[in-house]
């Protein structure tokens, strides 16, 4: 919630137990609002004028991901973080501020961070350049603090300063910041690795939707095996992609599920198994036994939404991680810190039907449905929309059936380059979908395919339309049951 406050009003609303009416909130953090007060009243012993209070945000989270800050003053060309903590230690506070730096660096302003402490009365900064945590002279701040009196920009939109997208890495999109540390794992995440840290149990198991940061997790946990030197095999359940690519050029042990068996050895420490819901029961069953065999932990990851033919459903591997029962720590991942709400919820409406409910969600600023009732006048427009794009649009398509030519096929854009089971564990910042007539609604609103099909194309379609971070191209041909759903929910 984006409050923009006076620090010395607040902290007079807090003695009076009316905090929450000025924040708006009906649950503020009072021993938060406490450390605040004695952060003010010491302010107060040094400087008397009220205007060193103004223009400050308080409680302020990034979009998407939830990444909060205390307290913020923005100005165009630096930005103030104060931390407020009961009591602490330097070593918490140095890892908070250099993780609040790298957030806040990414606006290309000049960023100042500090921690204040009520159990000590102090005040710490964090020098960036130096990778060093001070301890400073409360005066001295304070007279610095006066300085800065420069109004919050009244003109620009907070969260476009602070846009998700600057801070969501990719593992196989943005190999290079993933290699080089520039990426932060979010509480529930921190919390999940700790505790899979802390358990003795063989098997660890991740669960999320798409965009909830699973693979990041798992990944960034094998990298902390690899970093001590253990020796680590990492099994992708699909087809490799050019981040695996990468991956392996840089020192990664990564195969494809077809090629598990040549890379099971026993100095292995740790197996990491990505896409675990597209595991045959054999497969499992074999890669679980030579675990308990040699003594090596095995992390899975797995959404069992992301299908793409009906023997992955039937598998059900979910259940079988759950069946390993005391010999597996299993966590669900929730919110979507990597996909936009927008679209995740134009997804969820699109394929049911009968989900109506009102929403506040502008849709029209992520999402863009286009109708036509030709195929080539639909291709040309996808062409000069990519063109136009430059870079920035991607296209997806239906899988090509090996054997058979399937009706779905014909409506493939030949310029795409990624099909539904190339893109599996990719994101893209603008992703072009094309539907045709072989989808519409069974009798209980629901999403179906009309056409006979080896690959799922239902499942098809889910998969490629949770690839996108910031929009959706949804080109719809001579399918209007398709087009008036999608256009209704536009709407609401």
């Amino acid at each position: 919630m984006l409050k923009k406050i006076n620090l010395l009003t607040l902290n007079l609303m807090n003695k009076e137990g009316l905090a929450g009416n000025y924040l708006n909130d009906s649950k503020p953090n009072i021993r938060e609002l406490d450390t605040l007060s004695s952060f003010v009243e010491e302010i107060l012993k040094n400087y008397s004028e009220i205007n060193v209070f103004n223009n400050y945000l308080y409680d302020y989270s990034i979009p998407q991901i939830s990444k909060q800050f205390d307290i913020l003053k923005v100005a165009s060309d630096f930005i103030i973080n104060i931390e407020l903590k009961e009591t602490s230690t330097e070593e918490k506070i140095k890892k908070q501020l250099k993780e609040n730096n790298y957030y806040l660096r990414s606006t290309g302003r000049e960023i100042f961070t500090f921690t204040y402490v009520k159990s000590s009365n102090s005040i710490y900064q964090y020098i960036a350049e130096e990778d060093r945590l001070d301890v400073i002279d409360f005066e001295g701040f304070v007279e610095w603090l006066e300085g800065k009196r420069i109004s919050y920009l009244e003109k620009e939109d907070i969260n476009e300063i602070f846009n998700p997208k600057q801070y969501l890495v990719s593992v196989f999109n943005d190999t290079e910041k993933f290699l080089r540390n520039e990426y932060f794992l979010n509480d529930l995440q921190q919390r999940f690795k700790k505790e899979f840290e802390g358990s003795s149990k063989l098997f660890k198991a991740m669960k999320g939707e798409a965009g909830t940061g699973k693979t990041l997790l798992l990944y960034d946990i094998a990298k902390d095996y690899k970093d001590r030197g253990d020796s680590i095999l990492i099994i992708h359940c699909a087809k490799l992609n050019i981040g695996h690519d990468n991956l392996i050029q840089s020192g990664w042990n990564i195969t494809p599920i077809r090629d598990y068996r040549k890379s099971l050895t026993t100095e292995i420490k740790a197996i990491f198994i990505d896409e675990a819901q597209r595991l045959t029961g054999n497969q499992f069953q074999n890669i679980t036994a030579y675990a308990r065999e040699n003594k090596i932990k095995i992390y899975f990851s797995y959404d069992p939404e992301q299908y793409l033919h009906l023997d992955e459903k039937t598998s059900d591997i979910a259940n079988q991680i759950l069946g390993l029962n005391s010999e597996v720590i299993n966590r669900i991942l929730t919110g979507k810190i990597r996909s936009n709400k927008e679209i995740n919820h134009f997804i969820k409406k699109i394929f049911d039907s009968q989900h109506n409910h009102t929403s506040t969600y502008n849709f029209r600023d992520f999402i863009e449905v286009l109708y036509f009732d030709e195929i080539e006048t639909a291709n040309s427009y996808i062409e000069e929309l990519v063109d136009s794009s430059k870079g920035k649009a991607t296209i997806l398509i239906f899988t090509d059936d090996l054997v058979t030519r399937r009706k779905y096929e014909r409506y493939n854009n030949v310029q795409a380059k990624l099909n539904a089971h190339e893109v599996i564990g990719q994101e893209f910042n603008h992703v072009v979908l094309t539907l045709g007539d072989y989808v519409d609604y069974d009798a209980q609103g629901k999403l179906y395919a009309t056409c006979r099909s080896y690959y799922d194309v239902v499942r098809m379609f889910y998969q490629l339309a949770t690839r996108t971070k910031e929009k959706l191209t949804l080109v719809i041909i001579n399918n209007k049951v398709l087009a008036l759903r999608a256009v209704k929910v536009l709407n609401q």
